[in-house]
């Protein structure tokens, strides 16, 4: 076993990681959209936070520490592609937990001393279904098979840049889409009843 294989495997569970953290969000979103109690959807929102919170961060560094080390093992001077996949987890790590991560806590926070059984508040449940948090994980979600492409296809700087900016295009273009629909969904369902 080399350094590099060892690196590789750590690498490869840092971005299982991040991608169990993007997952989780997406579950606990939709979760909590369908909530009919306070109570549950603090546990979704406080859950998501949580692990937002701390896998985020150990999956990130390992994803960092471990390209760092294959960079040095196998390269003499920087590729194009590692520059950019490093900009994009960057981005990823910052873009999540700023966002993500702080409105999951808003919304446990501001459901916090409710009975069990209580509704969730209207100022609440708008925060909930706010097209910013859906947008914001489908646009991580899109940045983040960017960077999985930029692993794979190893481009030069231009294309590692280009195939960054459609990914993440792609990701809110999806997200703006599935959140539309939804709202004509809910919208049909409303005047039917």
């Amino acid at each position: 076993m080399t350094a590099y294989t060892i690196a590789l495997f750590l690498h490869i569970l840092g971005a299982m990681g991040i991608f169990t953290v993007v997952g989780f969000a997406y579950i606990s979103l939709i979760s909590m959209r369908r909530a009919q109690s306070a109570q549950v959807t603090r546990l979704w929102a406080q859950t998501a936070a949580r692990v937002t919170q701390f896998v985020l961060p150990i999956s990130g560094l390992l994803v960092l520490l471990a390209g760092f080390t294959m960079l040095a093992v196998s390269y003499k001077s920087t590729p194009g592609w590692t520059i950019m996949g490093f900009i994009g987890l960057v981005l990823i790590g910052a873009i999540t937990p700023q966002v993500t991560a702080r409105r999951f806590s808003g919304i446990a926070q501001s459901l916090r001393g409710l009975p069990g059984d209580a509704t969730v508040p209207a100022e609440t449940a708008a925060q909930v279904r706010a097209p910013a948090m859906w947008l914001t994980l489908n646009a991580v979600a899109g940045l983040l098979v960017g960077v999985v492409f930029l692993m794979t296809s190893k481009p030069d700087l231009l294309g590692s840049l280009i195939t960054l900016l459609i990914a993440t295009v792609l990701g809110l273009a999806l997200g703006q889409l599935t959140a539309g629909r939804r709202t004509q969904a809910r919208a049909q369902v409303a005047r039917q009843s």
